[in-house]
């Protein structure tokens, strides 16, 4: 799969989902990922690193939706 990143991102990462939700959620409070960055000239370096919720950019709305996504999936668990 071929990425066009945006002047502000320097690189692209990937993540099991289940690994990013349990990170998100607060069932863990580090992942691993895989992907590359972006050095001067175009380069593309692959990298392997350790993320913490703290490396994500979220605006107050995408946190919230989260939030009530959380809430809903665990409402959901206890009732089934």
């Amino acid at each position: 799969m071929e990425f066009k990143l945006q002047e502000e991102v320097a690189g692209i990462s990937k993540a099991e989902f289940d690994d990013f939700y349990d990170l998100w959620l607060g069932g863990k409070e580090q992942i691993q990922a895989s992907g590359f960055v972006i050095k001067s000239g175009g380069t593309r370096v692959p990298v392997n690193k350790t993320f913490y919720k703290n490396h994500f950019v979220l605006s107050a709305l995408q946190q919230a939706d989260y939030r009530k996504a959380s809430i809903a999936i665990h409402a959901k668990q206890k009732t089934s």
